[in-house]
């Protein structure tokens, strides 16, 4: 089941994680091309909320989990609409940025630690290959 999309009033963001200096570098490059900011969040931000993070709400004072996720690639996007996917999405193919975990911002995945968003979308992403699979 897809969650509906619910876009909140936001400047067009990236939440970036996982990501290497060079692969980050180029996803950079074409984020600022199609007019996104990218917002870089370290493995010591996943704990955080997606909203918090993209500066929709407050940040949590005190973030005791420990990252289950650290490093692992992930993109969420936040104020865009789908005219703003059209040309995203092959551009980031275009750059050879194969990226598995995308995801965008929900009026519920707005209140998950992105490291929970990251553990969802890879629960998701390993169900499809089983499918895909036969298994």
């Amino acid at each position: 089941m897809k969650a509906r999309i619910c876009q909140p009033k936001t400047e067009k963001t990236a939440l970036c994680a996982g990501f290497s200096a060079e692969r980050l570098a180029v996803l950079t490059a074409v984020l600022n091309e199609q007019g996104i900011r990218p917002r870089v969040v370290g493995n010591d931000e996943l704990g955080q909320t997606v909203g918090a993070l993209v500066g929709l709400d407050a940040p949590a004072a005190e973030v005791s989990q420990t990252p289950r996720h650290p490093d692992t690639e992930c993109l969420v996007l936040c104020g865009l609409e789908q005219k703003d996917l059209d040309p995203l999405l092959p551009a980031l193919k275009a750059a050879k940025l194969i990226i598995p975990f995308k995801a965008m911002l929900t009026a519920v995945n707005r209140t998950w630690q992105l490291d929970d968003l990251i553990g969802h979308l890879a629960e998701e992403h390993a169900q499809v290959a089983r499918r895909l699979s036969g298994r």
